[in-house]
């Protein structure tokens, strides 16, 4: 799978408003209840939409971004959990990415990454380019990853 950190950069840009569509209700819940949710961004060459939507929880939401990106919501949950739950999502990579030995970039983030909303998409976009750039394959990288400045 080669993509280049520049044609990742265009790709998630364009998807910036969908991405805030996704996670708006979360905020929202997180502003209003305290509620606490993650946000995770996966970018593959083949992602079973079937598979993530049949192993995601019901308070959970999926989306497909592009044909090798695609977030999942996850609400109620605090990064240790999140991080957790999408280890054992991905444990089948045959299942979710179509073949035992498929390649993936990944993001987590956490409402507490950002006082804004537009923050916490920010985070979660650099960290899957920092992955790309670096060929930090098959991981679940979170901002701990992220080199400090």
């Amino acid at each position: 799978m080669n993509i280049t950190n520049n044609e990742i950069h265009v790709l998630l840009h364009d998807k910036r408003e969908t991405l805030a569509h996704l996670i708006e209700p979360f905020w929202y819940r997180h502003k209003r209840y305290k509620l606490p949710f993650c946000l995770f961004i996966i970018y593959a060459k083949n992602i079973d939409d079937d598979y993530f939507l049949n192993h995601i929880r019901k308070t959970d939401q999926f989306i497909r971004l592009d044909s090798r990106l695609c977030a999942i919501g996850l609400e109620a949950i605090d990064l240790s959990q999140a991080i957790t739950i999408v280890e054992k999502l991905l444990y089948k990579t045959e299942d979710a990415l179509g073949t035992i030995d498929a390649k993936y970039f990944s993001s987590i983030v956490c409402e507490s990454a950002g006082d804004e909303m537009e923050e916490l998409i920010n985070h979660s976009f650099m960290i899957l380019e920092y992955a790309i750039e670096y060929s930090l394959a098959n991981e679940v990288l979170n901002l701990a990853a992220l080199p400090t400045r």
